[in-house]
């Protein structure tokens, strides 16, 4: 069973498209995730895929 890694307060304050905030809203929802969660995991996976991408840092 994998490890959760222990969680550090960073509150950040974003501005988003209304229609993005819903599909987010409802992701979260409909996936029983919080909002934290998905965009926890959303940062992850794109903080990965710009290493495999040509000029990624």
């Amino acid at each position: 069973m994998p490890v959760a890694e222990s969680a550090v307060v960073f509150s950040i304050k974003l501005k988003l498209p209304a229609a993005l905030a819903i599909r987010v809203r409802e992701h979260a929802r409909d996936s029983g995730s919080t909002l934290s969660e998905v965009v926890s995991q959303a940062l992850a996976e794109f903080l990965v895929q710009g290493r495999t991408r040509p000029g990624g840092r």
